[in-house]
């Protein structure tokens, strides 16, 4: 999983582009296959490799779709450390928009959820580099974990229709 995320993120611009491109729509096939049998344990990982194949195909608006309902999922699965990537990936995605204030706000999130799973090295990196970022001049929002979820949602329920529609009839 972690080495598909990598290869999706990343594979844009690269020298053999279509050969990442054709590995990374082979693993999202495969992901999909296995969201079918377990989707509670494969969904939000699904989406989130959908999010950053988006992400490099320039398709922004359903990579938001896709991060946000990532999020959700792995939220709802108890999955605190992918709900953390997930937010993680989504900061720097708005970042790189200069959506700076939905940037913060994932960034937030995405601290607070490795805080929450005992990862604090991995939630002090990410301070970091939301600091540098940001420097001290930057107003912080004041937006709240709830008011982020609350966006997750509209999201994550066309995301689910779609899901459920590529069931298999057992």
């Amino acid at each position: 999983f972690e080495y598909l995320l990598t290869l999706m993120s990343h594979f844009h611009g690269m020298a053999g582009e279509d050969q990442y491109r054709i590995r990374g729509e082979d693993a999202l096939g495969k992901m999909k296959e296995w969201a079918v049998h377990s989707e509670w344990n494969w969904k939000n990982k699904l989406l989130l490799m959908q999010a950053e194949y988006y992400n490099t195909q320039r398709n922004f608006e359903q990579a938001v779709i896709c991060y946000e309902a990532s999020i959700k999922a792995a939220r709802e699965s108890k999955f605190v450390h992918e709900e953390a990537l997930g937010s993680e990936l989504a900061a720097l995605f708005f970042l790189e928009r200069g959506l700076r204030e939905k940037a913060w706000g994932y960034f937030e999130h995405s601290m607070g959820c490795y805080e929450k799973w005992g990862a604090f090295l991995v939630a002090k990196r990410i301070e970091d580099t939301r600091n540098e970022e940001f420097g001290s001049d930057f107003a912080v929002p004041s937006r709240t974990n709830d008011e982020l979820s609350s966006s997750y949602d509209a999201a994550t329920e066309e995301q689910s229709k779609e899901t459920s529609s590529r069931k298999r009839p057992m």
